[in-house]
């Protein structure tokens, strides 16, 4: 999913410039947003939420 839906739609002038932006792209939308079936549907910051509570 990352290749599709970032890598192939972006041209990074440098290798550093790739690492900056994918790392961002990771953490702003990937990890945040997108629900897995192995944490009963929930995106992982809320599964960690509700595993961690305050």
């Amino acid at each position: 999913m990352l290749k599709v839906e970032y890598v192939h739609r972006q041209h990074f002038r440098t290798r550093t410039e790739a690492r900056i932006k994918i790392g961002t792209w990771i953490a702003d939308f990937y990890n945040t947003r997108r629900i897995h079936s192995v944490c009963g549907f929930l995106s992982p910051v809320e599964f960690e939420r509700q595993y961690w509570p305050r």
